[in-house]
């Protein structure tokens, strides 16, 4: 067996790492719901677990229409666009803007390597033209106050509704994060529409 204690002792800083930046992530609190419920709505969530770039996202079940196998291949995306995208692709009524899942929730430094969409085997569609390109889709679980540390929205991370505890995840506010990439890629092209 190739996993030695060297092997171990080198994901360890790894891990402290990405423990460290979910901290980080946390900011202020938000306060809690009038009845003791789970985010904004005052009810648990269900949401669904996702895996990019090494870090757990949980989004709400209620924003997603489609898991899909991927295969890594769409249209690129034009010159100047989110390094976030990956490209868009062709569906009944549209196009669907792609956007690589871990570029979105990690640092610029611990960001894979351009187009490898954080080794994406998996789209989440979301409702609208958005897919989230992620390595890995887990299982369903229920988002509660007991569960998640919920934040206030901060103009860095909108999207980030707050941070897990069981499981460690991210959660995201979906309406948040389509509102921010559709601002990036507005903002990537210019505003010429504008």
């Amino acid at each position: 067996m190739s996993g030695t204690s060297a092997d171990v002792r080198a994901l360890l800083p790894e891990a402290e790492a990405l423990g460290s930046y979910l901290e980080t992530l946390l900011g202020p609190e938000a306060p809690p719901t009038a009845d003791g419920g789970a985010g904004p709505s005052g009810r648990a969530v269900p949401a669904l677990l996702m895996e990019a770039g090494g870090v757990q996202v949980a989004l709400p079940q209620a924003a997603i229409e489609a898991v899909l196998p991927w295969s890594g291949r769409a249209r690129r995306p034009r010159r100047g666009e989110p390094p976030w995208l990956l490209g868009r692709m062709r569906r009944a009524g549209g196009t669907l803007a792609v956007v690589d899942l871990a570029r979105v929730v990690l640092p610029r430094a611990r960001w894979p390597v351009a187009g490898a969409g954080g080794r994406a085997g998996f789209l989440v569609r979301l409702d609208g033209d958005w897919a989230l390109a992620c390595a890995r889709v887990g299982d369903p679980v229920l988002l509660t106050d007991a569960a998640v540390r919920w934040r206030r929205p901060d103009p860095v991370r909108p999207w980030l509704a707050g941070v897990g505890r069981t499981p460690p995840c991210l959660v995201l506010n979906p309406v948040r994060l389509r509102a921010w990439l559709a601002r990036g890629l507005k903002e990537s092209a210019g505003m010429d529409d504008a």
